[in-house]
């Protein structure tokens, strides 16, 4: 094994010298909450085996376990996780501590490039003896720091960039809030200068007219996409074996650009989503299509039909037994009553969403690339 990375700071040669963290540092297991002395808020942080909230279930005002600098590493669910602590803290119960004289920067990230011997009895877990016997190829403690303190500086980077897509979220859905009109009410709270008057109720099949254009991709070349909730109409990845999809003698639906397409049996997920494309595309004859009538502006529609006010509707319009899940199809679609405001008033909040959606998208794509950057320098800085 070559000890020595592909990317090095300048000034730094030698290999790395391959240690097992039990004869390089003390390793603790967490153990039980003092119920009498955890609080919401105090000094000294109380972290559990978790990544959420990172790993915080409270606080203790004036005890703690392990004195900062260290680092903790789960053992038990994403087993091997490990996260610099520079405040002084208490693990508790199937979470480790490390605690030694190596940069605590470093550490994390060489633990977590590396893949940590996970024992299987039922469950996945790390215990500290196998955690001892890890070994860790280790430089210098000068290059340690060097690396440790450019990986916290990426962290920080995307930290930053995570926040702000949490911001551009957080705006979008205060403003759906704030630009349909609540249950009761007749006009939205905020609303585009220039507009005025009561929104008018119209049934959604007034909105909107079903279409069922079919193909057979056996024949003709057009290319084969999926709807997700997470990700909307996109193209089929290349898992997907189009072959064996166009031997089965299910029908296939084109979505028109321009058109609506929706999964009537995750409609009350958000699973609707606009053919934006310049292109037909070909769909499961399972889904719905559709296409809004004159007077209606896409963009509108489009943002609409996936708000949390919309989702509610076909939550309660949705129908179905207790054992059969339920289905929104076109009829009970077009049954749902919505308050519309006029043309010029769709085009301008379908136009205000849309531009905030691609705000959130772009920063989504920043924060993906920082994201790989961050996986790419783990792998050539380190051994």
């Amino acid at each position: 094994m070559n000890n020595v990375p592909e990317i090095r700071f300048e000034g730094f040669d030698g290999v790395w010298e391959q240690r097992k963290l039990g004869e390089e540092s003390e390793i603790f297991a967490g153990g039980d909450i003092d119920k009498d002395k955890i609080l919401e808020f105090g000094n000294y942080p109380v972290f559990a085996n978790a990544l959420t909230n990172d790993g915080i279930v409270g606080y203790y005002d004036n005890h703690f376990r392990i004195e900062a600098p260290a680092v903790t590493v789960t053992g038990r669910g994403d087993v091997g996780h490990a996260k610099a602590r520079k405040i002084s803290f208490t693990p508790v119960v199937r979470l480790l501590a490390i605690k030694s004289e190596h940069n605590v920067d470093f550490l994390e990230n060489a633990i977590n490039n590396h893949n940590v011997f996970v024992e299987f009895t039922g469950v996945p877990q790390l215990t500290a003896p196998q955690l001892a016997q890890c070994i860790i190829p280790f430089p210098t403690l000068p290059e340690q720091t060097a690396i440790g303190n450019f990986f916290c500086t990426l962290d920080e980077t995307l930290a930053l960039c995570k926040r702000k897509l949490d911001g551009l979220r957080e705006l979008k859905r205060g403003y759906l809030q704030l630009m349909f009109p609540q249950a009761g009410e007749s006009v939205p709270r905020v609303r585009f200068a220039g507009f005025e008057g009561e929104w008018v109720e119209r049934k959604l099949g007034e909105v909107f007219e079903q279409t069922a254009q079919y193909v057979n991709p056996k024949v003709d070349d057009i290319e084969l996409w999926s709807l997700t909730v997470e990700s909307g109409l996109t193209p089929k990845t290349e898992r997907y074996n189009r072959e064996f999809l166009v031997k089965k003698d299910d029908a296939f639906k084109v979505v028109m650009p321009d058109e609506f397409i929706y999964n009537p049996m995750n409609m009350t997920l958000g699973a609707v989503d606009l053919n934006r494309a310049n292109k037909k595309v070909a769909v499961s004859g399972y889904y719905i299509t559709m296409r809004t009538k004159e007077k209606y502006d896409n963009g509108y529609f489009a943002m609409w039909l996936k708000s949390p006010l919309a989702i509610t509707l076909y939550k309660t319009y949705a129908t179905g037994g207790l054992i059969e899940k339920q289905r929104v199809q076109f009829p009970t679609l077009s049954s749902i009553d919505t308050l519309v405001p006029s043309l010029p008033e769709q085009t301008a909040i379908g136009n205000f969403f849309r531009n905030l959606d691609e705000q959130i998208t772009a920063q989504q794509t920043k924060c993906d690339k920082l994201k790989q950057l961050k996986a790419a320098y783990l792998q050539k800085m380190f051994v």
